[in-house]
């Protein structure tokens, strides 16, 4: 995949001795992966891939309803009380279900009642701040001789 070009020019003003003005120009130029091709899914379709019990999905279509551009949802009691109530379940399920979304790598805790949704499935947002999200995630999709699918994904530290 060919990468994209970005180029930052900054300029310096200094002044010296009030009468005299130095100008420094600087270029920075960053390169990134061009955005991939992409095929839209569906969230039963990823639930199904990533063999997640169907109670999750419900969850999954809320957090990304609520997902902000640099991909993080809040998650504070009150909005865990609303969507408990417009899913017919009480906030401790939420609770409960927001921590196996974590266990199984769709979510990650940054906070107290701050979570990341994984880039490499939710994204919203510019190409460049995606693509370097994903580098704190894992997904691993693996196949057996018996045409078995085998998929893992995990959050990375951050370095």
């Amino acid at each position: 995949m060919g990468s994209t070009k970005v180029v930052f020019e900054r300029v310096d003003s200094v002044v010296h001795n009030s009468d005299e003005t130095v100008e420094h120009s600087s270029l920075k130029v960053l390169r990134f992966d061009r955005e991939p091709d992409y095929v839209k899914l569906y969230i039963n379709d990823i639930s199904k891939i990533l063999n997640l019990p169907d109670s999750v999905q419900p969850l999954i279509i809320q957090l990304a309803k609520s997902m902000t551009y640099d991909g993080f949802v809040y998650m504070t009691k009150s909005s865990r009380e609303r969507i408990g109530k417009n899913l017919g379940i009480n906030e401790k399920t939420i609770r409960n279900r927001l921590t196996f979304l974590c266990s199984s790598g769709i979510l990650k805790r940054v906070g107290n009642a701050e979570y990341e949704m994984n880039p490499n499935l939710f994204a919203k947002g510019d190409w460049p701040t995606i693509y370097k999200r994903r580098q704190e995630f894992e997904l691993c999709i693996r196949y057996k001789e018996n045409g078995e699918r085998i998929l893992k994904t995990n959050t990375l530290p951050i370095n």
